[in-house]
């Protein structure tokens, strides 16, 4: 981050402004419309492989307060590629066939549809793949396994018409945000 001539960085340069509204969207399993919905997933996908691997390494070293900060930003990206309002999955395959722009939506109608609950049909899937998630860290034996092209196919399989941006059902409505 850099200042922008004073001491206080610009809003647009803080952590919290670019994960929801700039270049690192993508955190939070979301992207604009200019972006391309593979380039998305291939950030998803890269970062995840290195949180894995930074998780395994401070499991090594005993290192336990950083294995739970790499794994649970790992899942965090994960869940939030279920969440409605972060994107949308095909109810038969999984596959992701659109991520949103948060900035395109409607704050309120976003937070209400963060939640993926048990009563939701897709909850149990979620479930499955983080207890995929959870094995694929914790394996440290991963000879013959490619663990991008794992996390790829399985975690955030994609459509080939995904698309990146817009808000989804999560469009402001009669003016209001």
């Amino acid at each position: 981050m850099e200042a922008t001539g004073s001491a206080v960085p610009s809003v647009k340069d803080m952590d919290i402004y670019r994960t929801h509204y700039g270049d690192k969207m993508w955190q939070h399993a979301m992207g604009k419309a200019d972006w391309s919905a593979k380039d998305v997933r291939e950030n998803l996908v890269k970062d995840t492989a290195r949180l894995i691997s930074k998780y395994r390494e401070a499991i090594a070293s005993c290192k336990m307060p950083e294995a739970g900060f790499y794994l649970g930003v790992a899942l965090h990206y994960f869940h939030d590629s279920w969440t409605k309002s972060h994107a949308s999955r095909n109810a038969t395959t999984s596959e992701i066939t659109q991520f949103f722009d948060y900035g395109a939506q409607s704050p309120r109608l976003h937070a209400d549809a963060e939640a993926l609950l048990p009563k939701d049909k897709e909850f149990g899937e979620l479930v499955a793949k983080t207890e995929a998630l959870f094995r694929l860290a914790a394996n440290r034996d991963i000879t013959g396994i490619d663990l991008k092209a794992t996390i790829r196919n399985k975690l955030y399989p994609l459509n080939d018409d995904a698309k990146s941006g817009g808000a989804g059902p999560y469009e402001p409505r009669n003016g209001s945000r």
